[in-house]
């Protein structure tokens, strides 16, 4: 990933690198102060308390509630990826407007097209990762909303007899793959160290397979076609099909939006956005917690520990044992740029509920050149 290291320059870029981890162990110290010190204001409790007691009075006063709930609860999802982009506690100099950072992404990657077409796989790591990293926190929310949407639709249907047999069954079958997808996510943790790295190896291990006889590998591609049809499945229900449910339920039950069933919608889409973010925030600052600890682990216990292990000098070597702890510096190097790429934004949402994001270090890819 990284150019080659010059002799010459061995013992700056050694004493660099430990200057360089010594004050990300800072950052990384200062901001697990922020994140014990942030908490979610009692102001904001009260607010969840409150709509979720709101909530109780519309299901036993509001006849069409649990329609309400499952239309609102879709709309919810299909919205959340924009209402993430909305801004929320950020002061205005703090941010670069969206066109202006969006030109520069754009120009520093025609600048280096090249070199990203020839790191894709590492950069489309990257880019997993924080997919997962930052939906992570939302799964504990959204898994509860989709449950309130099953176990309405299985007491609407079943015991009010108030949905059609045919809006039940589609109602929980998207809820359910809804939540098994964020299940997924919450348990196998797909950004785990090592987990993008397996998938980009199954065609390898497929051959390891076929070398051993076509028994194996026929039960390794079965397997493998399994899991991927599967997850499909998940994938396509949990984000193409909530439109199609919404649009079913809204015809078979034929609801009629007055402007009372509009304000309690949006009274309840309300209810949902701040549970959701209620739980996103705590569960963001654990997850933020947790990559606090194994980054400095990481750094201080292994890396670090690896720097300080070299040589301070190569002089009175061989031109082998030189070139033998140029490549050891150079794989720290690499380990160091992959730990520092992911950054945090803190936003607090409706300055109740804060929550922190991780997003990539755009400067650190493709400007300064750090990983390549």
């Amino acid at each position: 990933m990284f150019s080659g290291i010059k002799i010459s320059e061995y013992e700056a870029e050694r004493a660099d690198l430990i200057k360089r981890v010594r004050k990300e162990l800072e950052h990384i110290g200062r901001l697990r102060d922020r994140i014990h010190q942030c908490s979610i204001k009692k102001e904001g409790t009260i607010v969840v308390l409150f709509l979720i007691f709101s909530n109780l009075i519309f299901f036993h006063f509001i006849e069409e509630y649990i329609e309400f709930w499952i239309i609102s609860s879709f709309i919810f999802l299909m919205l959340n990826p924009f209402l993430m982009l909305l801004p929320a506690g950020h002061r205005r100099h703090d941010r670069k407007p969206l066109k202006t950072a969006i030109h520069e992404i754009r120009e520093n990657v025609k600048q280096n097209a090249d070199i990203l077409y020839h790191e894709r796989s590492d950069i489309s790591e990257i880019g997993w990762n924080i997919f997962f990293l930052n939906t992570q926190p939302l799964a504990p929310g959204f898994i509860f909303i989709f449950t309130i949407n099953i176990i309405l639709s299985v007491y609407g249907g079943l015991i009010t007899n108030q949905l059609r047999p045919g809006s039940v069954i589609v109602v929980v079958f998207v809820s359910f793959m809804i939540m098994l997808f964020y299940a997924v996510i919450q348990y196998k943790k797909p950004y785990s160290p090592g987990f993008f790295g397996n998938l980009l190896m199954i065609p390898s291990k497929y051959h390891h397979k076929r070398d051993e006889g076509l028994l194996p590998a026929f039960k390794f591609a079965f397997f493998i076609a399994i899991a991927s049809a599967l997850s499909g499945i998940v994938i396509i229900s949990a984000f193409f099909h909530p439109r199609l449910v919404l649009e079913h339920v809204m015809i078979s039950e034929k609801i009629i939006f007055v402007e009372i069933s509009i304000l309690i919608i949006i009274v309840i889409f309300i209810s949902q956005l701040l549970l959701v973010r209620f739980m996103q925030s705590r569960y963001s600052m654990m997850l933020m917690l947790g990559m606090c600890n194994y980054i400095t682990h990481l750094l201080e216990d292994i890396i670090l520990k690896k720097l300080i292990d070299l040589p301070e000098s190569l002089n009175d070597m061989s031109e082998e044992e030189k070139n033998g702890y140029i490549e050891k510096l150079l794989a720290i190097k690499v380990d160091i740029a992959k730990t520092m790429v992911y950054r945090h934004r803190y936003r607090t949402r409706f300055g109740l509920f804060p929550v922190f994001f991780i997003y990539p270090d755009i400067d650190l890819i493709v400007k300064k050149g750090l990983l390549f």
